[in-house]
């Protein structure tokens, strides 16, 4: 659906939205329906932790709303097409990516898959599965050549050879000696002392993650000093190999044959990943979304717009029992955290300005882990950072590239001037308009203006 309010079909002819079939299968920009449609009044929709994910322009259609702003060029239907035929081909059903996840797994199991053990009382209790390490390692300001280093399908990858018994039972050993069998899922509630001098590599698990906005900005400790929790085993060894003191108290594991549930999951996914165009960049979404389908932790709503203010309703039953296990999530995150941590954080440390997820930013000269999947991604000789999600960047003689997590292409430059106000005191642009020459200069000014060609704390 384009912003004119039109569907584009794919043998090249387009109609009006109030005639397109109610059969077809219909996709939008969530941006693009969200400043058009939505917080005018036109329609309602289901959220997903406050997230527009389906928009119901009447009670006869419903749009699946694309994130990540792909825009509506012909270039997309043309990936929503060759994404459609892939995943036709091997069995599956086209949804949202998260629902076209669920239904290529499903398509590539060789039998049942019973998962988190839900009714054995000694099974371990996650209050809320942690998510990717974010993290910054230096304060707001402008710095020198820097490199972009992440591990590629990091989630996808590691889920894919994840060994996960399809029955397994969970049984809990108590006292401090960690039990062989290292392959299968194990979780460790243990005592941790973090060494001053240490990077520390554990989280303190919250008690309670809200839902929506709030959970986005709720910020994970990774403390130093003593810390109690339950952590994966591969956490608890990588705090040991760090220098900290470990004392374990008691070890569950996941017990049951040896399998590998999602490994041909996995192979189509990556297959899919290869693929040129937006098609490429479905299969990515399709790769990144399973893992948390398991956690079931979220809240999916109704939602309409009545003068601008948003009223929404909680959508009971907005979750799919059969996905319930949080265990399997939090096995999934932990051994992402485990690969930053060991291959990223320890040994780059000195030159570490921020990570996110699975990856971070380096200062040059930085050194590709030497174990297989991480890259370098992009190299810039200047940087303007503010945190891990939000920072900006001039590469090889170009004018600023922009990276700002959860905001529309054209409102970037106005947003991180606004930024640069409050954490430098000096905006690289203005008015919300930039080009290649003028930000250049003004990226001269503001280090010539700051007194440094590199400045920490620039504030």
């Amino acid at each position: 659906m384009t912003s004119t309010r039109r569907v584009k079909l794919e043998d090249g002819s387009s109609v009006r939205l109030r005639d397109a079939d109610p059969s077809l299968t219909l996709y939008a920009d969530a941006h693009l329906v969200n400043q058009l449609f939505l917080r005018r009044g036109d329609g309602w929709c289901h959220s997903w932790n406050d997230r527009p994910v389906r928009w119901f322009p009447d009670l006869e259609r419903q749009v699946i709303m694309l994130q990540g702003y792909p825009g509506d060029s012909d270039d997309v239907l043309d990936g929503l097409v060759r994404w459609r035929d892939a995943l036709y081909g091997w069995g599956a059903r086209i949804g949202s990516p998260a629902a076209a996840s669920s239904s290529l797994l499903r398509a590539t199991i060789t039998g049942p898959l019973f998962l988190g053990d839900p009714f054995n009382p000694d099974r371990p209790r996650i209050s809320s599965v942690l998510g990717g390490r974010q993290e910054s390692y230096a304060d707001p300001g402008v710095y020198g050549s820097f490199a972009q280093v992440d591990l590629r399908a990091a989630y996808a990858r590691t889920l894919g050879r994840l060994v996960y018994p399809p029955g397994g039972r969970w049984v809990r050993f108590k006292g401090p000696d960690l039990p062989s069998g290292e392959t299968l899922p194990q979780l460790v509630r243990a005592r941790v002392r973090v060494p001053p001098g240490v990077v520390p590599p554990l989280p303190r698990r919250p008690r309670y993650r809200p839902p929506g906005p709030e959970r986005a900005s709720q910020t994970i400790e990774y403390p130093t000093g003593r810390i109690r929790g339950l952590w994966s085993r591969g956490e608890v060894e990588m705090a040991a190999r760090a220098g900290c003191e470990v004392k374990v108290i008691e070890t569950y594991v996941l017990l049951g044959a040896h399998y590998r549930p999602f490994s041909e999951w996995w192979r189509r996914v990556k297959a899919g990943r290869s693929m040129d165009g937006y098609a490429g960049d479905l299969f990515k979404q399709v790769g990144n979304t399973l893992w948390g389908r398991f956690a079931l932790d979220g809240i999916k709503t109704v939602d309409r717009f009545s003068d601008g203010r948003r009223i929404s309703s909680t959508l009971r039953g907005g979750f799919n029992p059969a996905l319930g296990a949080p265990d399997l999530s939090e096995q999934v995150s932990a051994a992402v955290r485990v690969r930053l941590y060991d291959e990223l954080i320890r040994p780059q440390a000195g030159r570490l300005i921020a990570v996110h997820t699975d990856g971070g930013l380096v200062r040059t000269p930085a050194v590709v882990p030497p174990s297989s999947g991480w890259r370098i991604k992009r190299r810039g000789r200047m940087l303007i950072f503010i945190n891990p999600q939000v920072y900006a960047f001039s590469e090889r003689g170009r004018g600023l590239e922009y990276v700002f997590s959860g905001i529309s292409p054209d409102s970037v430059p106005a947003a991180f001037a606004g930024l640069c106000r409050l954490s430098l005191g000096w905006p690289p642009t203005t008015f919300g308009r930039s080009v290649a020459a003028r930000d250049e200069a003004r990226l001269r000014a503001l280090c010539a203006a700051l007194g440094a060609v590199e400045v920490e704390a620039a504030g």
